[in-house]
């Protein structure tokens, strides 16, 4: 079957490369137990109750698929700058009430202390209210953006235009994103320095709701790497930010879709799924991803791969991948794959996971979903194919 595989992909494609890794041998490793539900999901504090009403079937069945996967409950956080302009009214009768206000040029603007807000006056006002709730211990460092590159504007210019997909080649790569999640690493370390948990409470692929190319395959793709990378530099949980419905091209359900990206967090949920820790395989300096994933006993029960590479419509080049270090017998194995990195559902091209897709009416699981098997050989090696843009994750 494998021959059969890879002779069929060598038909359509460019060029097929090689590569090997061990699967015991990691160049990097995440720290401590994986969270039970280590991707989780952010709704806009204003757009909350309409993801509950208008949305319901939708968003509860799009959370109970991912709960299928780890046998939690998948992990929701609300809140946003909405939040920061909101007011409780106890005896309002409709979920969010809108008001506008008008300020002029001339307004006043009142800033603690009277002078210029700083990290340090916002530390003190964030211990003045969880001193008044009772709360001394957390910590809420959301607004902390000072690594230059995490930042709205590393984050702003790839999407500057909607419509622009040539930043996407650098939104999906693989070592851009090793890159990009290695300036928040001191980040994690200062919490853990405390004690404490790290979270990315509100996280996505660009600023403002997405545009362009936040609702494409390739940012499914992203998704993945880029959990996996932020877990191996000893992130505890992401939470992906959802918007205005209907005005959100990264959200992952909405009115009529359910979004590519929510492919790729499906995949990389049932990735991680019942895992205890991650081991990075590869170096990354280039466009391959391997990844061993490692159960509650230490042993290998997984491998991710990803191939990062660039695809349009036409030619797509193939990576063969050779694994070595496993034991010997059968394999399978579910690939994340669509025609190309700039597909999207709502025009029409839908990814799947091995055939597996979710209905945009109801994000009910639909299609035929067929595993791949492979056999692994005498000397514990196995060899698969994965093209550009794509990703396969094997079950050992």
């Amino acid at each position: 079957m494998l021959a059969s595989r890879i002779l069929g992909i060598v038909a359509s494609s460019a060029s097929i490369a090689a590569v090997t890794f061990n699967v015991h041998n990691g160049t990097a490793r995440s720290g401590g137990v994986l969270d039970s539900a280590p991707v989780g999901v952010s709704i806009e504090f204003f757009a909350f109750p309409a993801y509950y009403t208008n949305l319901s079937t939708i968003t509860k069945t799009c959370l109970s698929n991912f709960k299928e996967l780890t046998g939690v409950g998948t992990p929701v956080r609300i809140g946003g700058t909405t939040q920061d302009r909101a007011t409780f009214a106890p005896s309002q009768t409709t979920d969010v009430a809108y008001s506008v206000a008008i300020y002029t040029a001339t307004d006043p603007i009142a800033v603690a202390a009277g002078g210029s807000w700083s990290p340090d006056l916002d530390a003190d006002s964030q211990l003045q209210w969880q001193e008044e709730i009772g709360q001394l211990d957390l910590i809420q460092a959301g607004v902390y953006l000072q690594p230059p590159t995490w930042s709205t504007a590393n984050l702003a210019p790839k999407e500057k235009a909607a419509g622009n997909v040539k930043y996407l080649k650098s939104l999906m790569s693989h070592s851009e994103i090793v890159s990009f999640t290695q300036q928040f690493k001191v980040e994690r370390e200062a919490a853990s320095a405390i004690g404490k948990p790290y979270h990315l409470a509100e996280t996505n692929s660009a600023t403002c709701g997405g545009g362009g190319i936040s609702t494409t395959f390739g940012a499914a793709l992203w998704i993945v790497d880029y959990v996996m990378q932020a877990l191996i530099i000893g992130v505890d949980r992401l939470y992906f930010h959802h918007g205005t419905i209907g005005n959100c091209q990264y959200c992952w359900w909405g009115d009529f879709n359910i979004a590519s990206p929510y492919y790729g967090a499906y995949f990389v949920t049932e990735a991680l799924a019942k895992s205890s820790s991650i081991v990075q395989l590869d170096t990354g300096t280039d466009s391959l991803a391997a990844y061993s994933i490692l159960d509650a006993a230490g042993k290998v029960s997984k491998v991710l791969l990803y191939n990062s590479e660039y695809s349009d419509v036409g030619l797509r080049s193939s990576e063969l991948f050779t694994l070595v270090g496993l034991k010997g017998g059968p394999v399978s194995a579910k690939r994340l794959t669509s025609g190309a990195a700039t597909d999207r559902v709502d025009e029409g091209n839908s990814p799947s996971i091995s055939g597996l897709q979710f209905a945009n009416a109801t994000c009910a699981a639909s299609g035929q979903q067929t595993v791949e098997r492979y056999s692994v050989d005498a000397a514990g090696a196995l060899t698969v194919t994965v093209q550009a843009s794509e990703a396969l994750l094997i079950f050992m």
